[in-house]
């Protein structure tokens, strides 16, 4: 799922006042079930998405739903989405919230493609050549994909890396076509 602009700002906005209440655990926890709710409920997902359904209505559903179960600061935060007409980015906002609270707490979180499985002390030395004082952590999500024919490609929301072979042969097969050879 992609993440707009609108949907990142929000969630934004709400690290950046949880952080000033101190109740960061607590929004991050609240804002981990809202997206289980998310993804295991599709009347919930329709509901949000829903233009049927008046944005009073939306915020009254969430305050049902959520009151007495999350932070007070998470509470209004969803009523205020939804009565602003923008309840339908909640599974965007949670999402980008979870990654702007990993990056907050120096967790780097990366996707690492390969052809094949990686063993545990080539993935500790690719750690350790990212690794820096900002990162406490370091957590791979790994893919097998054997078209690269080997080597790695680390991704993250921002940048790739890519060491894969596979994309090598082809830089090398570009750098001869685009060659004027002299005769």
């Amino acid at each position: 799922m992609k993440v707009t602009k609108t949907a990142s700002r929000y969630s934004q906005s709400l690290i950046e006042l949880a952080i000033e209440q101190k109740s960061l655990e607590n929004v991050a926890a609240d804002m981990a079930s809202l997206s289980g709710i998310i993804d295991q409920s599709a009347d919930f997902k329709n509901m949000l998405k829903s233009l049927v359904i008046k944005s009073e209505k939306k915020a009254e559903i969430l305050s049902a739903i959520l009151a007495g179960k999350v932070n007070e600061l998470t509470l209004k935060f969803t009523q205020l989405l939804a009565k602003n007409g923008r309840a339908e980015l909640l599974p965007q906002i949670t999402k980008d919230f979870r990654g702007r609270f990993e990056i907050h707490k120096g967790v780097l979180r990366m996707r690492l493609i390969s052809a094949v499985a990686l063993d545990d002390a080539l993935k500790s030395e690719i750690k350790s050549a990212i690794k820096t004082d900002k990162w406490n952590d370091i957590i791979f999500e790994e893919e097998i994909n054997p078209e690269i024919i080997g080597g790695y490609i680390l991704r993250t929301d921002y940048i790739q890396f890519d060491a894969g072979v596979k994309s090598q042969l082809e830089d090398i097969k570009n750098s001869f076509l685009n060659k004027t050879i002299a005769a």
